[in-house]
């Protein structure tokens, strides 16, 4: 059956939101996770330049952030082809910032701070369509790479927002990393600059490029409006 091939554009929160009714799974064949907290750190600052620097706030101007793949199986699951990595740390980079966000008391929280965690929860979890309620336990990435620990490992901290400090895998000092990096940009940095790089990852833009029968690419674009 030929291939047919749709391009459109979806922000951050759109296409993680698909995950709602086709979760994204890392299937057995994939390579464990591996990004280095050099990585990290640059996924991170070059958000943070092309928002807060680069004018991406003022110019409605496009961030090249990668390409993934991926194919819908059987269960109606959105399997992850190519692209993966940085799929997984995009999870840890908004899970981390969750984490953070949450722990100021409710009372002090700005409205830019609930209106951002409004928008993670149905991206990594699974919530109730007439409450909101989240179940922290029905994750939307889930990682079946065979014979890997990690696969525990990203669940928990997704699930709990908790990690081991001493544990040296990937995901965890990914994780502690990106938290570090919120910390210090919010120690450093204006609470307008902070809004400015929270919306940043919500509303980044992506091209993508469906095809039926054998999955779809996609180009991911940080466009900030």
């Amino acid at each position: 059956m030929p291939t047919t091939i749709e391009v459109n554009k979806q922000n951050v929160e759109m296409f993680l939101g698909s995950g709602k009714s086709k979760p994204f799974v890392i299937p057995e064949y994939q390579r464990p996770y591996a990004w280095t907290e050099e990585q990290v750190e640059t996924l991170f600052e070059d958000l943070w330049e092309f928002t807060t620097i680069s004018g991406g706030v003022e110019r409605e101007s496009s961030y090249f952030l990668g390409s993934v793949v991926s194919y819908e199986n059987e269960n109606g699951e959105q399997e992850i082809i190519d692209g993966q990595q940085r799929i997984t740390s995009l999870f840890l980079l908004l899970r981390a910032i969750y984490t953070k966000l949450v722990a100021t008391p409710e009372s002090e929280r700005t409205a830019e701070a609930n209106n951002f965690i409004g928008k993670i929860e149905p991206t990594i979890w699974r919530t109730d369509k007439l409450t909101g309620t989240v179940d922290f336990k029905n994750i939307l990435l889930t990682s079946r790479v065979v014979n890997n620990e990690g696969n525990e490992i990203l669940r928990t901290i997704l699930e709990s927002g908790k990690t081991d400090e001493n544990a040296k895998d990937n995901y965890s000092r990914n994780y502690r990393y990106f938290q570090k990096l919120f910390d210090r940009h919010s120690t450093e940095k204006s609470a307008y600059d902070l809004s400015v790089y929270l919306r940043s990852v919500e509303s980044g833009n992506f091209t993508p490029n469906y095809r039926r029968y054998t999955g779809y690419g996609i180009n991911y674009f940080f466009n900030i409006k």
